[in-house]
């Protein structure tokens, strides 16, 4: 008996074939955590394909765009396609141009949902909670100078992980942990509030105010369910 996925028709058992696209704003740094995590779970590159400029546009509108043109191709068909950007622009902590037009467009798009990775206020805000909690307000620059001091990111701009094969073996599941919790305790239940329940009771809807948040643990998981055979 065959299942029905999508447009394709899988064989049972067959997760092999599952097939996943993932577009990066960042040159260096989030291609290089996801390319560890592909290589942890032993998953070929055809089946976890991960693209970063000059292959993917810098912008999050057209980022989607050209995620959504992608699934639609007939000729190589994804089953997801998922988009990994930041709220803020680096230089100047400012709210990314297009931000909401990319998140409607993706979230809205008939027939070729794209799924967003989104966070704020950057990537790197990820990579510290493999290793600490930040629960407050932070600016970029703040969070890629703390992941310098803790030596996750090397180089002059910190662009570049020293060991992300250790962050991804070892400390993933404390960032999952650190992203999805708030780290604090109800009063009345005792018990850990996720942030972005936070976030919805404070009405928070925009992604630049949910700071901070991060929903790589969200395609992290997307890629282990896949994959449930290589976790």
């Amino acid at each position: 008996m065959k299942i029905e996925r999508g447009r394709r028709k899988l064989l049972p058992g067959k997760e092999g074939r599952r097939r996943i696209l993932v577009l990066c704003e960042g040159r260096c740094t989030e291609p290089q955590y996801l390319r560890a995590l592909r290589c942890k779970l032993r998953i070929p590159e055809q089946n976890l394909k991960i693209l970063g400029p000059p292959e993917v546009p810098n912008t999050p509108k057209e980022m989607v765009e050209e995620a959504k043109r992608r699934k639609r191709d007939k000729k190589e068909f994804w089953d997801q396609v998922w988009c990994v950007f930041d709220t803020e622009t680096k230089l100047t902590q400012t709210r990314r141009e297009g931000l909401k037009e990319a998140v409607n467009s993706a979230k809205y798009a008939p027939g070729s949902r794209i799924e967003l990775a989104i966070s704020n206020p950057c990537f790197e805000i990820w990579l510290l909670w493999h290793k600490e909690n930040q629960s407050a307000w932070i600016a970029s620059d703040a969070v890629q100078r703390r992941c310098m001091e803790l030596n996750l990111t090397l180089g002059k701009d910190g662009k570049r992980i020293q060991d992300a094969e250790t962050l991804v073996q070892d400390f993933y599941r404390d960032a999952k942990n650190r992203a999805s919790n708030s780290g604090q305790l109800s009063a009345s239940k005792k018990d850990i509030i996720d942030k972005d329940q936070t976030h919805d009771r404070n009405g928070t809807e925009k992604p630049e105010d949910r700071n901070p948040s991060s929903g790589v643990y969200k395609l992290i998981d997307a890629i282990y369910e896949a994959f449930p055979a290589r976790n």
